[in-house]
């Protein structure tokens, strides 16, 4: 009886271990699925397709997929395709999404310009300048370019601000729904499944377009778009564990021979044509219970990204039309609550560490100490991501690094703060070359080109050597050695060395005849101590020694103003520029201040006494697709002798009493005001030259005797113009008149700030 009992018991505490033995087995198996998977389904996983602005169809199959309640357990992307499952991985929303689509201005994010007012004083001047935006390396082997058009920088940033509230997730199957971003090896041409690391370099790496965007460099490898050999990633997908796998292909299709009518419609079907046959090898690995959904995008540009909305309803209209085959995979209300609950408890909720260490890694001369004497976001401080993205753009904003990154290494409650900083792989050292035109369609053309060669991070206190070279109507040669006093110091020495040269013709009046022709020719050199006041501008003070000549081509030697005379000069001034613009050439709003004063005194070795001052200062705001400028100029000598070989100011062309030619009215004394209107013509298409239609009134002068300076003795001129914003520079197109019935036909191609 005894043994029965036992026996009894043995079997009932060996049945009782084997249920919690079953039980603890699914609970843990159970822990280990992924949101959604409470009950026992295959397992979804979405394979987004890269295409470009195409791939704004996946926001409205996502949308869809809500809609029919069809869980998603992993989800992989390959270039755009990486953008929205990266975003979904991150359990935003479907309004956020689509938010961010139709608000993100893509055409910044696909340029390396950081936001101007986050540049340095040096690179709004260089913005200024008649320079081509391209530049080329040079070093003891030649020229060199960049690896790609864009380095990418804006689209970084753009990324770890979508993603600040996961920087510390290092494990992307740790996010809301594990993802994947799918990119290309470059030098091996493996397609590469990015699991780990960063999220932002990661979906970086796998929309690096080749030639477009430089590559991405990660764990050594240089990756670039995933579209090249896996554009819709159905091998990520299965290599998650997916049972089922819901496919988006929104790449291009294939032209005719009757599409395929230039060198580079051709050159675009040889891409789209191995692009083509890596992603039929990827469809082909679907099984019967997978589902491919092709949005029917016909010749959709890549670059449509201001038709967003309509990319939406194709992408939604595609999921619907695959309904039948979708709706196997539909779960009811309350699974499908369940399953949004579970993946919405995996959503990171946002902490604030602190920043424990703050690590510099800088490929270039410049010194870790400059880098973190540009920073706010300090060691020992709560990390402000917000202020960490203006550090970034501030230190990009020195216009010396390809890219400009920056990590967080999670240390208990703290986190390492980790920069990143590579020079320009095209670098230090660059090359660019400019051209400014005014012509009048009656003979009196104004042709010059130049070039200007940069030296940067000289030493390790980021010092630069700068050289330009202007030939054509005016002429000069100017070099400038730039030194900061300290890391990152906002003081700084310059030394500067200039020759010039103008030839002006000189007129009694805006209606008479000219009087003659002068040539007036300067050698300077400049000793400047100065400070840049971030968001401010620049201040300067410095002494400068020189001699100046004038020498008559055409005219009365007896004439004071055209007499041969040369002069030493030595001055002290003081130089003050502010440039808060948004943009140039075209500016929105901003303004930008020009003021000089000086002072020549013989006791400077100069041969004549005199003061000069200088004020120029214009301001833009816009409303309503149109923008207002208002401009005032005010130059004037002080003392100075008209037989002293001083050269005069000037006024005459463009916006500068537009009916007259350049450089018409000379005196020792000018005054312009002038107001511009523009409203921009397209419709601001990403990728399309921005057009404007505009116009403008001005009122100024120039005279010899500071006592007949007045608005009595004023011209008024206007102009109407078409300008566009080109490789070249700005380009303007238009007619001016000016007081007295003067008038002329004008095209100007450069800044006319």
């Amino acid at each position: 009886m005894g043994m029965r009992m036992t026996s009894r018991k043995s079997k009932l505490c060996w049945l009782t271990g084997c249920v919690l033995l079953w039980v603890g087995s699914a609970t843990a198996a159970e822990d280990q699925q992924l949101p959604g998977a409470e009950t026992q389904r295959p397992r979804i996983c979405l394979a987004l397709g890269g295409g470009g602005a195409r791939g704004m169809a996946h926001v409205g199959i996502l949308r869809v997929l809500e809609e029919m309640r069809i869980p998603v357990d992993c989800i992989a992307g390959t270039s755009i395709g990486s953008i929205v499952g990266g975003l979904y991985a991150l359990d935003f929303s479907q309004e956020e999404m689509e938010e961010v689509v139709l608000t993100t201005d893509w055409e910044a994010m696909f340029s390396d310009r950081p936001p101007r007012r986050e540049m340095t004083h040096r690179r709004r001047q260089d913005d200024l300048s008649q320079m081509i935006e391209l530049d080329l390396g040079v070093d003891s082997s030649g020229l060199k370019i960049p690896r790609g058009l864009i380095q990418g920088q804006n689209m970084l940033v753009f990324l770890r601000r979508l993603s600040k509230d996961y920087a510390l997730v290092k494990n992307f199957d740790d996010f809301p729904v594990p993802f994947r971003a799918v990119a290309t090896d470059i030098e091996t041409g493996e397609s590469v499944e990015i699991g780990s690391g960063d999220l932002s370099r990661a979906v970086r790496a796998s929309i690096g377009i080749p030639a477009l965007l430089t590559p991405a460099e990660i764990d050594g490898r240089w990756l670039v778009d995933g579209g090249l050999f896996a554009n819709v990633p159905v091998d990520a997908a299965h290599s998650m564990g997916a049972d089922v796998v819901i496919a988006v292909d929104v790449g291009f299709p294939t032209r005719t021979r009757e599409q395929l009518g230039s060198a580079i419609e051709i050159a675009d079907q040889t891409v789209t044509l191995m692009m083509r046959k890596g992603t039929e090898e990827q469809l082909e690995k679907l099984g019967e219970a997978d589902v491919i959904i092709v949005p029917q995008l016909g010749d959709t540009s890549s670059a449509a990204f201001d038709s967003g909305i309509e990319l939406m309803q194709i992408g939604g209209q595609a999921a619907r039309a695959m309904a039948e085959s979708l709706s196997r995979y539909s779960l009811g209300p309350d699974e499908y609550a369940a399953h949004r609950q579970a993946r919405a408890k995996r959503a990171r909720v946002a902490s604030v560490p602190v920043v424990k260490d703050i690590e510099v890694n800088v490929d270039g001369r410049i010194s870790d100490k400059a880098i973190l004497a540009w920073m706010s976001q300090g060691a020992g401080d709560p990390l402000d991501l917000d202020v960490l993205e203006r550090d970034v753009q501030r230190i990009y904003g020195q216009g010396v690094f390809e890219s400009v990154d920056y990590s967080l290494a999670p240390e208990g409650d703290q986190a390492i703060l980790e920069i990143d900083a590579t020079q320009k792989s095209w670098g230090p050292n660059f090359l660019k070359f400019g051209v400014n035109l005014q012509e009048n369609f009656e003979g009196d053309s104004d042709l010059s080109v130049s070039t200007r060669y940069t030296m940067t991070q000289v030493n390790p206190l980021a010092a630069e050597w700068r050289s330009e070279l202007e030939m054509g109507s005016d002429s000069r040669l100017f070099t400038e050695f730039y030194q900061p006093l300290n890391y990152g110091s906002a003081y700084f020495l310059s030394v500067s060395a200039e020759g010039n040269q103008r030839i002006l013709t000189i007129y009694e009046d805006a209606v008479n005849d000219p009087i003659g022709e002068v040539r007036y020719r300067n050698l300077e050199f400049r000793f400047d101590v100065g400070k840049e006041a971030f968001g401010l501008g620049e201040f300067r003070l410095g002494v400068l020694r020189g001699r100046a000549q004038r020498r008559l081509r055409v005219g009365d030697p007896n004439e004071p103003r055209l007499a041969d005379s040369d002069i030493d000069q030595g001055e002290v001034g003081f130089r003050f520029e502010h440039d808060s613009l948004d943009q140039v050439p075209f500016a929105l709003d901003g303004s930008i201040v020009y003021f000089e004063a000086a002072a020549s005194r013989d006791g400077l070795g100069a041969t004549a006494n005199f003061d000069r001052y200088r004020f120029k200062g214009t301001s833009a705001w816009s409303t309503g697709g149109f923008t207002a400028m208002l401009g005032l100029e005010l130059s004037s000598y002080h003392n100075a002798s008209p037989l002293d070989s001083i050269e005069p100011f000037a006024l005459g062309g463009f916006l500068r009493l537009s009916g007259l030619n350049r450089n018409e009215l000379t005196g020792q004394h000018l005054m312009l005001g002038k107001v511009i209107l523009m409203q921009r013509l397209d419709k601001m298409n990403f990728g399309s030259i921005p057009l404007y239609l505009g116009g403008s009134m001005e009122l100024g002068n120039t005279w010899q005797d500071l006592d007949n300076v007045g608005f009595e003795s004023a011209l008024w001129s206007g102009s109407a113009f078409i300008a566009a914003d080109t490789f070249l520079g700005p380009v303007y197109l238009g007619t001016g008149l000016t007081e007295g019935r003067r008038g002329s036909l004008f095209l100007a191609i450069g800044h006319q700030y």
